[in-house]
């Protein structure tokens, strides 16, 4: 379908470096391994009330969104909001100082995406907060993997 935006297209239109060329393999490789690595990355988190549950992609993707938004070029810069809620010990993996070392994979989906909800919703803010309208608004969104 030609209306739909490649993904470099996405990332040219929200100002984020695109994901990197990679063979399909390669992007499996990558995700077979974050998850054989992610107990790990939580082997602290053994209390029971602190242990992070995982429902499919949500510590994948926590992991992800803090790589990504740990980097202070990245328009989704948060600063270290996502890399403090990460494990004290394994999050280092992620400082700033190491996360040239990654290639721009699953992380950078995460980063184009959320730079594009960002720019998306203070747009729509803007659009509200100019009509000039003294009535109250409010804004929901739900996400879901499927």
């Amino acid at each position: 379908n030609s209306t739909i935006l490649s993904p470099d297209e996405v990332a040219r239109a929200v100002n984020v470096a695109p994901t990197l060329e990679a063979p399909k393999k390669t992007w499996q490789r990558a995700w077979r391994m974050h998850k054989r690595l992610l107990p790990l990355l939580h082997i602290t988190d053994w209390r029971k009330e602190t242990r992070l549950e995982d429902s499919s992609l949500n510590v994948a993707c926590l992991w992800w969104k803090a790589l990504a938004a740990n980097n202070k070029t990245s328009p989704i810069y948060d600063n270290a909001l996502s890399y403090d809620l990460l494990p004290s010990l394994t999050r280092r993996l992620i400082s700033p100082k190491l996360i040239c070392f990654y290639p721009r994979l699953h992380h950078a989906n995460v980063e184009i995406r959320t730079a594009f909800l960002d720019q998306t919703l203070l747009s729509i803010i803007q659009t509200i907060s100019s009509s000039g309208k003294k009535e109250e608004n409010t804004i929901l969104m739900h996400g879901k993997w499927i």
